[in-house]
């Protein structure tokens, strides 16, 4: 986990991205997924002045998680209404 954390910390500070998307049903770090996303929005907010413009992505947000993670939909779209953010994704061909 600590390899993950460091190698995510160090694309973050080297390249600033403004979005994260993790191929995930929730984060890759397990329970300790607040030191690496506390580290991408604080970042972002300081590359950008204070304004906030980076995201991160996974694709089974919890409620608790709505406002500051995009949710991913592979190969649909939700079946309710959201009240934050999301978006769908799907193959252009075979899984890749």
């Amino acid at each position: 986990m600590k390899n993950f954390y460091d190698r995510t910390r160090d694309l973050i500070e080297q390249h600033n991205p403004d979005l994260l998307y993790f191929d995930n049903r929730s984060f890759p770090w397990g329970g300790a997924h607040e030191t690496p996303a506390r580290s991408t929005y604080n970042h972002n907010l300081q590359t950008h002045g204070g304004k906030m413009e980076g995201v991160i992505t996974i694709k089974e947000v919890p409620d608790k998680w709505a406002k500051s993670r995009w949710s991913i939909t592979s190969a649909g779209s939700p079946t309710k209404i959201m009240p934050y953010a999301w978006q769908s994704e799907t193959c252009l061909g075979d899984w890749h």
